[in-house]
């Protein structure tokens, strides 16, 4: 893993496991509006874990599900903020939890997007110039 990619990495499992943290110290209060929106915040937590940990381990697929549970969770922020989820009381735009978990989540899709491109680019370089020993 080059220096590069393993500064991505650490960036992204970072913001991740904040995302994940924020949710887990939010599910007990969203158990109280609907219980699959405190399912959903554990499952949350327990996928941000899965991919970090992927990540670190420099497994290609723990970046994609990186990039999709940070823009899912940002996804689910704006529909509950705006249309609505059931079951959920109205929700604040600016409350500290969600300021931080948008944050972390943007970090995070940014930094796994940028890491698969960097791993994308770095096989490509490589099928295309094979190493010749003598």
């Amino acid at each position: 893993m080059s220096s590069t990619l393993q500064r991505l990495a650490i960036v992204s499992a970072l913001a991740l496991v904040v995302s994940g943290t924020v949710h887990l110290v939010d599910a007990p209060d969203t158990f109280g509006d609907a219980t699959y929106l405190g399912l959903s915040f554990l499952l949350q937590f327990a996928v941000t874990l899965v991919a970090a940990a992927g990540i670190l381990l420099d497994s290609r697929w723990a970046w994609g599900l990186g990039a999709l549970v940070a823009l899912g969770s940002i996804g689910m922020y704006v529909i509950s903020r705006t249309v609505g989820l059931p079951g959920q009381s109205g929700e604040e735009w600016l409350e500290w939890s969600g300021v931080v978990a948008m944050t972390s989540e943007a970090v995070a899709f940014a930094a796994t997007i940028l890491g698969l491109r960097l791993i994308r680019a770095t096989r490509s370089v490589a099928a295309v110039s094979p190493v010749t020993q003598s």
